[in-house]
């Protein structure tokens, strides 16, 4: 759950199979409501830290709730996909103040 105006969730997807590239599906939900899908590639030199896996913009300011899903497909035989959560950041407006009179 985070409070603010807008979120953007960092991280990446890896693997330690010798594949250099392999789409990785997921998906991601805000307030309940499913959003578009989804679809990363595998890169082993890709930074979590600066990769962004969705952004949201333009929220009411209050509590919102974020998931996000990875997607294996039932034919993908490659146990070892990671998906390496760095960080989300929220952005907030300031508090209404009121002005003395």
């Amino acid at each position: 759950m985070c409070t603010g105006t807008a979120v953007s969730l960092y991280g990446s997807f890896s693997s330690s199979s010798s594949q250099a590239s392999s789409p990785v599906p997921y998906s991601v939900s805000l307030d309940g409501t499913a959003t578009t899908n989804y679809v990363s590639s595998l890169s082993q030199g890709s930074d979590p830290a600066t990769s962004i896996l969705a952004s949201f913009t333009n929220l009411t300011n209050g509590e919102h709730i974020v998931e996000l899903t990875m997607r294996i497909p039932d034919d993908d035989n490659d146990d070892d996909i990671l998906l390496e959560f760095d960080r989300a950041v929220i952005t907030s407006a300031l508090p209404e103040q009121s002005m003395p009179q």
